[in-house]
């Protein structure tokens, strides 16, 4: 697992990967839940692979949940790796390398319909005619967020942008997008705005504090403002992501931009300090209290492993849960002082695999939950989920939702599938991940099992 989150369409292009043989994970936590758990195509796309899934639950009806995904159009020729080349839709043409989908269900995943995801549309935004990078949240009242990356198809490398899309209807209709941080050449963009030139937007994450509403954002950006390539920013909306604040510098070295995590109007991540500190070779805990105008750095005891993630408890004030990922295992570190004190760490694994695409999430209720794919030293995969009642410090078992193990991601395919997703209602815990069980090609799957 590298120690930066790579983008989907960074890579898109690229025909060749790297394959790691990982070392023996640590033993397993044992004790099965009860209950039925599942797993079904959620994508059922035969002509396209399909990955990056983000899945979220309405508090407000939790029969109502939005899966958001990423359409991969290899390379502008649907369906060739599979040597049956498809005659390209308008689509094809028009989102040359990706596209957003999304799917949406009122009957608890019975049933789903499938729809492309309006952030960009050619016939109205040439500029910026692909979509990667899509993240979806719910607020309590039952508003749903999305926010994708919008890039241009042959100079993707030089221009992005983040835009935000919202939904008062469960997802049957969605607003005029907005831009989130303007690129140069998109719908919005602000080519001598107080910041400099900013272009490139990547691997941006998305949350949501269910006290105040406010949303936030934090990813990477290259500017020609001095502050130099790869740069991590915060924004955050307090009007239901209509406008966005100008986004501040997140001081952060090599790990780029973190999953993040907001409750009683507190945001937070943590980052690798952008430069050494005295004692240990550890993350910082950032802050802001003021809707993303300002942060507050905490140097804390947790080594600074791979892929850290941030999430807040919804229902304790200053209390949050840290994730890293050493490779064969998860840590998890507790704070309910807004990060002056720290507690753990507890670890997770799956006896011989290594930890690929983790995720974690609270509970309205505050149960906390996490998944990911279990990784056999052959590249094929199974998604596990656990589950805790003390926010990580135990579990209360693991349960794999997935039915039988993906095979190995071909070694042509390197792009188009960076993440894996969790969601819980106070009942159910939900999953999301690419699966290579179909016929050549990758699809998303999803599952889920009760709480216990």
């Amino acid at each position: 697992m590298t120690s930066r989150p790579v983008s989907g369409r960074r890579l898109a292009l690229i025909a060749l990967a790297v394959v790691a043989t990982a070392a023996p994970a640590l033993a397993s936590v044992d004790n099965p839940w009860s209950g039925h758990a599942f797993d079904a195509n959620l994508s059922k796309d035969a002509h396209h692979e399909d990955g990056e899934p983000s899945i979220a639950v309405n508090p407000a009806n939790p029969r109502n949940m939005i899966a958001i995904y990423l359409r991969n159009n290899d390379a502008f020729v649907p369906n060739a790796v599979n040597g049956q080349v498809d005659p390209p839709s308008s689509r094809d043409a028009t989102q040359q390398i990706q596209g957003c989908d999304y799917a949406v269900t009122f009957n608890g995943g019975r049933t789903w319909t499938r729809h492309a995801l309006p952030a960009n549309d050619f016939t109205t935004d040439p500029a910026e005619n692909n979509c990667s990078d899509s993240i979806v949240v719910f607020d309590r009242r039952g508003t749903a967020y999305v926010m994708a990356s919008a890039y241009a198809s042959l100079g993707f490398v030089g221009d992005s942008e983040y835009r935000m899309l919202r939904s008062t209807d469960g997802g049957r209709t969605w607003s005029k997008p907005s831009v989130v941080a303007p690129g140069e050449i998109g719908q919005g963009s602000h080519p001598q705005d107080d910041d400099g030139i900013r272009t490139y937007d990547d691997r941006p994450w998305l949350t949501i504090d269910p006290q105040t509403r406010d949303l936030f954002i934090d990813g990477t950006q290259v500017r020609a403002d001095g502050s130099g390539t790869g740069t991590v920013y915060l924004t955050a909306s307090t009007d239901r992501g209509r406008t966005w604040s100008n986004p501040i510098v997140v001081p952060a070295a090599n790990l780029g931009s973190a999953p993040l995590g907001a409750a009683f109007g507190m945001v937070a991540l943590a980052v690798r300090p952008p430069s050494g500190e005295a004692g240990c070779s550890c993350l910082d805990f950032l802050t802001s209290s003021d809707a993303a105008r300002h942060l507050h750095r905490v140097h804390t005891p947790i080594p600074d492993n791979p892929g850290p993630q941030t999430a807040a408890d919804p229902t304790r004030r200053g209390t949050f849960t840290v994730m890293t990922n050493t490779g064969n295992a998860l840590l998890f570190y507790r704070t309910t002082d807004a990060g002056r004190t720290w507690h753990g760490p507890s670890r997770l694994s799956v006896q011989n695999t290594t930890v690929v695409k983790p995720w974690i999430a609270f509970a309205p209720n505050g149960t906390f939950g996490v998944g990911w794919r279990a990784t056999r030293p052959d590249g094929s995969y199974a998604f596990y989920v656990a589950a805790s009642h003390n926010r990580g410090q135990t579990f209360l078992g693991l349960r794999r939702l997935s039915s039988r193990w993906s095979k190995p991601a071909p070694d042509y395919y390197v792009a188009g599938d960076d993440t894996s997703t969790i969601a819980l209602s106070n009942h159910m815990l939900y999953g999301a991940w690419g699966d290579w069980r179909g016929k050549g090609l990758e699809d998303v799957f999803w599952g889920g099992s009760p709480l216990p």
